[in-house]
């Protein structure tokens, strides 16, 4: 018998295959894309035992930060040091969309967390990013 743990990172596994074959049939959707529609429609039309718990919040957090540490690692440093003066311009947009949202975020009266998240998703690569940021600043799942 799979241990609780075991059942949701099991579960989780299962979205990604489906994502990666969907993905295959209709790439204009990216995986990680997929993998959000299918979460989103298992957690609201499924109801999932508490024993899914722990395994999801594991892949959700730990295998998801690791995964993206790791998509950094593949872009060397030889790159950046390619790049130059280049880098400004886009280094530019991402702190200013940050910074943006976290202002905005004041004016619409959002938590300095819920600011925060948005301006990272915005700046930065969207849901991946939150999803990556979400537990390292203590942010709850709503």
């Amino acid at each position: 018998m799979i241990k609780s743990s075991g059942k949701g990172i099991l579960l989780c596994l299962i979205v990604a295959v489906i994502s990666s074959l969907s993905w295959q049939f209709y790439k204009p959707i990216s995986i990680l894309m997929w993998a959000f529609i299918y979460s989103i429609l298992v957690a609201n039309v499924v109801r999932l035992p508490a024993a899914f718990r722990s395994g999801i919040d594991f892949a959700a957090g730990t295998l998801l930060r690791g995964g993206i540490a790791l998509l950094g690692i593949t872009v060397s440093a030889l790159v950046w040091v390619k790049l130059g003066y280049s880098l400004i311009a886009p280094l530019f947009v991402v702190f200013f969309f940050f910074f943006f949202a976290l202002w905005l975020g004041k004016r619409f009266k959002l938590t300095r967390t819920e600011s925060a998240l948005v301006g990272i998703g915005t700046a930065i690569c969207g849901a991946s990013a939150i999803a990556a940021t979400g537990p390292a600043i203590e942010a709850s799942e709503e």
